[in-house]
């Protein structure tokens, strides 16, 4: 396993220690754990050292006290000082935490430190597109007074929503409910709701994520659910990368209603010359991660990652090649069944966007 998937690991193992482990961050935790043979086995050693430390460490600050104790008691004439420690259980998971990953520091020393300098850069030069709803908070607080408003008419009043935090795009897959987002968008999520063209909200989980090359597969709750009522998804997942300088254009949801916007690809591989990625010349706005790149015909070539901070319109995209990747590696029962070839080809741009906006949707993350 690679050091960011033990930490990864060690992290979640952490959250389940302390009782912290959300439903959504469970299922995350479960379908990593179905993608990768391996980290079950590791979980659960990082699991039982954070639990055993923690034990030792409080077994250890008791014996401490009633030994404390005990040489106040044989010294009475002398005049103590009393100090108090109080020990948090969070310390004691920190110790669990370090002790982790003291045990492969020394295979991943070298890469810790390219990996830290990589993450510099990247705060300072890249800028994640979700986006921060605050016209969804304000439209929520009108929807809570409703709520409030029927609470004084019945008994069965829905319960209050969840704080908003952020939204962002997200693109199906099959008609049957699957699509896809950014990994940084659902990471840490308590809910997740789709809301689609005809402005109907649905509760979405975590089905598979990648979280080094930011892709997260989700799947709508609802078994009736479809994204569209008289069609299939109409386009296909490019298998091989598109040529410098071609046309692209994407939707995505940078405000409430859908956006368009048109550029080409600057370069074939992406920031600091990542291979699974595009450097790509299009406008991208808070809101737009996770957003599908197409192609002139209709094809999706890529998804909406970050943008260069320093630029209006320098953006990376995932190719749809590392898309492809690990939708394979998925078990078949997990799968999700996507077209072959496009039926959008020879269609005006005009018929194309009418044609997407059906199977491209708003994501929206909720923490309590």
């Amino acid at each position: 396993m690679s050091p960011d998937e033990v930490l990864y690991l060690t992290k979640m193992a952490e959250a389940a220690a302390a009782g912290d482990l959300s439903p959504i961050e469970q299922g995350q935790l479960d379908a990593f754990c179905t993608l990768h043979l391996e980290a079950k086995s590791t979980y659960t050693q990082l699991l039982q050292t954070i639990n055993s430390l923690e034990e030792n460490g409080k077994r250890k600050a008791f014996q401490a006290l009633v030994a404390d104790i005990h040489n106040e008691l044989q010294a009475p004439k002398k005049t103590l000082i009393q100090k108090s420690i109080e020990f948090f259980p969070r310390y004691w998971k920190s110790i669990g935490v370090a002790a982790c990953v003291a045990l492969i520091t020394s295979m991943i020393t070298v890469w810790s430190i390219r990996h830290n300098e990589a993450n510099n850069a990247l705060s300072h030069n890249l800028q994640l597109v979700r986006h921060d709803m605050e016209s969804l908070k304000i439209a929520q607080h009108q929807q809570q007074k409703q709520i409030e408003k029927i609470k004084e008419e019945t008994i069965d009043a829905p319960a209050a929503l969840p704080q908003i935090n952020y939204s962002a795009t997200g693109f199906a897959l099959s008609n049957d409910g699957y699509l896809v987002t950014n990994y940084h968008v659902v990471e840490g999520a308590e809910t997740l709701h789709i809301r689609t063209r005809a402005g109907k909200s649905y509760p979405a989980s975590v089905v598979a994520y990648e979280p080094l090359n930011d892709i997260a597969l989700l799947k709508v709750d609802d078994k009736n659910f479809c994204f569209s009522k008289h069609s299939e998804v109409p386009y296909a997942l490019r298998p091989n990368k598109a040529a410098l300088g071609a046309a692209i254009y994407t939707l995505g949801f940078p405000q409430d209603e859908i956006v368009y916007n048109e550029g080409y690809i600057a370069a074939k591989n992406g920031y600091q010359g990542d291979s699974n990625q595009y450097r790509l010349e299009v406008p991208a706005g808070p809101g737009q991660s996770g957003a599908p790149v197409f192609d002139t015909d209709g094809d999706i070539l890529g998804v909406i990652r970050s943008k260069d901070a320093q630029t209006e319109s320098t953006t990376y995209a995932i190719s749809s090649k590392t898309l492809l990747r690990l939708l394979k590696d998925l078990p078949k029962d997990k799968r999700p069944r996507i077209p072959n070839v496009s039926r959008l080809d020879g269609m005006s741009r005009q018929q194309q966007v009418d044609r997407l906006q059906d199977f491209t949707c708003l994501v929206q993350v909720y923490k309590k």
